[in-house]
């Protein structure tokens, strides 16, 4: 990256990329990545899509529509431009249900009284760091009180470079559910069956976990392991981006940050959540 501090980056410039993918054959988001990618980027350039990126992505659309950009934050941009304010949203990695379902005054209400803070601390999770900035560069993952997991997954999780973080502190597992309970025998009787370090993944099982969580993880990977012990653990690993959920635009998101974060965490299954153990 040039050390310049003069721009190589300006909105005219991702306008008329935004224009060529419209009117050509190359997509719109296509079109601004391939403008960014062809750009000999200063420092100016990265603090400008920086700035933008978390403008855009701390948007309270993104957090519903699962979309780096639609309409509504589209305005807001075109409103930074003009004004030269980018405030951020509050959207910062939250779990979606934060906003699509939100405490109401008497559930606020029901956890003070027996003693809780809120949802998150009901369910024992920690409140969701601002993994925003994580991902942007502003903080590091040590910054909001990321550990890196003790365990590496068994059945390689096709990570990103770069540590995996714990994300047991942002999970509470109440059971395993499923529409039809033959699949959670046929799965107790798989599981009974395994030896120390096998793995099976819960993607075609019709088995999924009961859980709470404080963090934005849209494509979580499930499994159950047994450790050394021959204990039964229920796994997740999912790496917090977004391109995994949002295509093209998710990739303009990924250019611009610059920390993907890996998230993976074991939890022991225990009797009342899975039959016997």
């Amino acid at each position: 990256m040039a050390e310049s501090q003069e721009k190589n980056i300006e909105f005219s410039g991702l306008l008329s990329a935004a224009f060529k993918g419209a009117v050509g054959e190359e997509t719109i988001p296509g079109s601004i990545l391939d403008y960014i990618e062809g750009a000999d980027l200063t420092e100016a350039d990265s603090t400008y899509l920086t700035d933008m990126a978390g403008h855009v992505g701390s948007d309270l659309g993104t957090a519903r529509g699962g979309s780096p950009l639609n309409f509504t934050t589209l305005m807001k941009i075109l409103y930074g431009e003009a004004t030269g304010s980018r405030p951020e949203g509050p959207y910062h990695g939250q779990s979606i249900e934060t906003f699509s379902n939100p405490e109401d005054a008497e559930e606020s209400e029901w956890y003070k009284m027996h003693g809780y803070k809120d949802r998150n601390d009901f369910h024992g999770v920690a409140d969701a760091p601002h993994l925003l900035n994580i991902f942007l560069g502003k903080e590091t993952p040590e910054d909001q009180g990321l550990e890196e997991s003790p365990y590496e997954p068994t059945g390689g999780y096709p990570f990103k470079d770069g540590p995996v973080y714990n994300a047991e502190p942002f999970f509470n597992i109440m059971g395993l559910d499923s529409s039809d309970p033959k699949d959670i025998v046929a799965l107790e009787d798989k599981v009974h069956k395994m030896n120390p370090g096998d793995v099976i993944s819960l993607k075609d099982t019709g088995v999924n976990p009961i859980h709470h969580k404080s963090v934005d993880l849209g494509k979580m990977n499930w499994s159950i392991g047994k450790n050394e012990k021959g204990e039964p653990y229920l796994a997740m690993a999912d790496i917090w981006d977004f391109s995994g959920s949002t295509g093209e635009w998710g990739e303009i998101m990924d250019k611009i940050g610059k920390t993907p974060i890996n998230f993976y965490g074991r939890f022991p299954l225990t009797y009342e959540q899975f039959g016997g153990y």
